[in-house]
């Protein structure tokens, strides 16, 4: 009997993966999947099935393998427990997305499916509570994506949200030619902001960020205060909780 395809209903089921933090993780993913033959037709009876999982979706060898033998299989539909028998660990799903394969007495099926996000929770078993979340990238790949914010609610309730990514706008007044170098820049790399709005004049930065500006003084201009998110003359402390505008104010030194 050709399979032609299996359909991947639910891929990963959260509640296998989510025991309190400092609990055993079990190692394990439930998985659903409906096979379907060459005609379209849903197949019945019990099925002897692989599961394998790779580092990329075409070749390459398996990093844990997984055989199921005898899975009742009704109008299509199976259900399994990925491992049950070969424990999935931390390591094996950490560094990247996971492909996992399905092959069906002896049939490879085609083309191997990402895992999605869930699976990544097994992870927690690596941590000491939920205060080591706190302050890290919401994505890796992604660092203005923000940073992830742990908040404790009643009954025991956690909540994770991602932090917003605000703009700091900073602007130059009263400087004419020649501009100062470097006239504004902050604690947190990014603004360096020339007369004339040239340099970085414009950062994104995660919500939460506390950004410092210092104005410079030059041979022909003398800084003389602030105006907009910061007044005053000294250092401009800005707290990232919402975009922010900052100005410097110059005059030409007599």
């Amino acid at each position: 009997m050709s399979i032609d395809r299996v359909v991947w209903l639910f891929v990963l089921l959260l509640g296998a993966l989510a025991p309190p933090v400092h609990a055993q993780v079990p190692g394990q993913v439930s998985f659903q999947g409906l096979l379907l033959n060459s005609a379209g037709v849903p197949v019945q009876g019990n099925q002897n099935l692989t599961f394998a999982l790779f580092a990329a979706p075409t070749g390459g060898s398996a990093l844990w393998t997984e055989s199921h033998s005898g899975v009742p299989v009704t109008d299509g539909l199976y259900d399994v427990a990925l491992g049950s028998i070969t424990p999935l660990t931390p390591a094996l799903l950490s560094g990247g997305t996971r492909y996992l394969e399905v092959t069906v007495g002896g049939e490879t099926l085609t083309p191997r499916r990402p895992l999605l996000a869930v699976p990544y929770a097994l992870t927690a078993a690596s941590l000491p509570s939920f205060d080591a979340l706190h302050g890290k990238p919401c994505n890796s790949q992604n660092p203005l994506a923000g940073n992830l914010q742990v908040v404790y609610g009643l009954n025991g309730a956690v909540t994770l949200a991602c932090s917003a990514v605000y703009t700091l706008s900073v602007a130059v007044a009263g400087v004419s030619s020649p501009p100062i170098p470097g006239a504004v820049t902050s604690s947190v790399p990014g603004i360096s902001c020339l007369a004339f709005g040239g340099g970085d004049c414009t950062e994104s930065y995660v919500g939460g960020t506390q950004v410092t500006l210092s104005a410079a003084n030059s041979v022909l201009y003398l800084f003389t205060g602030w105006s907009g998110a910061c007044t005053g003359t000294g250092p401009c402390n800005v707290m990232m909780d919402a975009a922010k505008s900052v100005t410097a104010h110059f005059m030409q030194n007599l």
